[in-house]
């Protein structure tokens, strides 16, 4: 059996045919490709047939469409039809460089028993493919430096670019459930950097791809589903800290207070005034923060603290 799944959770086509390319031209191929239809109205197993000769892929479709309401769910489920003891998550739309699968085989082939978390250095695109300069992860992270990093927006994360061990996975409990998914993978990151060692690999990158059609992009039918999901977040990290302390709890409250903020960024144009209120008074309860004050971050203002 090969020691790494790459599992494709897919909806869209519009990139699934790069997506696959860029795995099938992997130098070192001695993982399993599993792409998942999430009751797709697109033909995907058409995009996926292309590459039966190319890589060790199995193509599976869902009757019915989960993503939508529940994105963890349909990471798990695609997960559970899975059996090897290496995950790798590769969304639809993004792109692995050549030599990304060896670099991690290689890693994996003499991984020690307390190594749970594989992470890859993150180069941006956009819908064109078109790569943005990104700060590249240290040489060395912890629990600590996941947190505070991600939280602050210093370095951009994503479901990609990490490759975990299931046994961890299943010893931390898993993906969190918030609505959206918002933070589940950040949270499951965190979780992980407790339960054992992360090796940061330099050398090929993960390319993830930021555009309109996904999901953490704001687009409006995931909105408040989203909303909610980025408050479930900020409450988890809240209590889940303050059970098994990382940070400081004055860190942590500026931390989730600066990462909420941020993830309205992408609905702050177009937010009702239900929606206003609603989150009004969620940072009334979270942080006990003043109107004014929540109001000049939600308008993207920053405060100096």
């Amino acid at each position: 059996m090969s020691p790494l799944a790459v599992i494709v959770p897919a909806y869209k086509g519009q990139f699934l045919q790069e997506t696959l390319a860029s795995i099938a031209a992997q130098t070192d191929r001695a993982f399993h490709c599993y792409v998942f239809d999430d009751a797709s109205p697109e033909p995907l197993g058409t995009i996926v047939e292309s590459f039966s000769g190319l890589l060790p892929i199995t193509y599976h479709r869902f009757e019915e469409n989960l993503g939508g309401r529940d994105l963890v769910g349909q990471w798990e489920r695609c997960l559970s039809r899975t059996t090897e003891p290496w995950v790798w998550f590769v969304p639809d739309d993004d792109l692995l460089e050549p030599g990304c699968a060896a670099l991690a085989l290689n890693a994996i082939a003499t991984a020690e028993q307390n190594l749970v978390l594989l992470r890859f250095n993150i180069v941006p695109i956009d819908s064109e493919g078109v790569p943005h300069k990104c700060r590249p992860n240290p040489r060395h992270d912890t629990a600590l430096t996941l947190m505070k990093d991600s939280l602050l927006g210093r370095r951009p994360f994503s479901l990609g670019e990490n490759i975990f061990r299931r046994s961890a996975y299943h010893a931390v409990g898993g993906y969190p459930r918030f609505g959206g998914g918002s933070g589940a993978d950040l949270t499951l990151l965190l979780k992980l950097a407790r339960h054992g060692r992360i090796v940061n690999l330099h050398g090929p990158s993960f390319r993830f791809r930021h555009h309109s059609a996904a999901i953490s992009s704001g687009a409006s039918k995931h909105q408040q589903i989203a909303i909610n999901g980025a408050a479930e977040c900020c409450t988890f990290l809240t209590e889940w800290n303050r059970r098994t302390p990382i940070a400081s709890s004055l860190s942590i409250f500026y931390w989730t207070l600066r990462w909420y903020h941020a993830c309205l960024k992408n609905w702050r144009n177009n937010l009702t005034d239900a929606q206003r209120n609603e989150i009004a008074s969620f940072a009334r309860r979270q942080w006990h923060l003043p109107r004014f004050v929540h109001a000049t971050l939600l308008a993207g203002t920053r405060l100096r603290f």
